[in-house]
């Protein structure tokens, strides 16, 4: 693919498909955030985001699991969408999945190399209990 040096030479109709389906499964998945999990999960969701610093941990957390910030802010905003939670607490958590990709890309920075036995050895410890 070429370097792209005018307006006109941007594929436009692939950008309208791009973003309609986009859109498409951010609706599907809000809605079927709201028919799978019901009112549990409104339960958890309060718990853990009606305090914005909680929030935040949620989102960096989050982040952490699915490494990709883009899922998380996706999931977030489905869930505002089906009204499982408030439009505050998915701005926490947008923040903290921001801060959660920071902190990955520094981690991956740092020579771990030495550590990641040590980490195995807990996770595999952790896993068997």
């Amino acid at each position: 693919m070429g370097e792209v040096s005018s307006w006109s030479q941007i594929d436009w109709h692939f950008i309208a498909g791009g973003l309609g389906l986009f859109l498409f499964g951010v609706k599907l998945m809000g809605d079927s955030l709201t028919k799978f999990a019901g009112t549990k999960i409104r339960d958890y969701i309060e718990k853990y985001t009606s305090n914005p610093l909680m929030a935040v941990l949620v989102g960096i957390v989050m982040t952490g699991l699915i490494q990709s910030s883009s899922a998380a802010t996706v999931i977030a905003i489905s869930l505002v969408r089906s009204g499982l939670m408030g439009m505050s607490q998915a701005i926490a958590i947008i923040l903290g999945a921001n801060i959660g990709t920071t902190v990955t890309s520094i981690l991956i920075g740092f020579q771990l190399d030495y550590l990641a036995y040590f980490i195995l050895l807990i996770g595999v410890f952790l896993a068997l209990m």
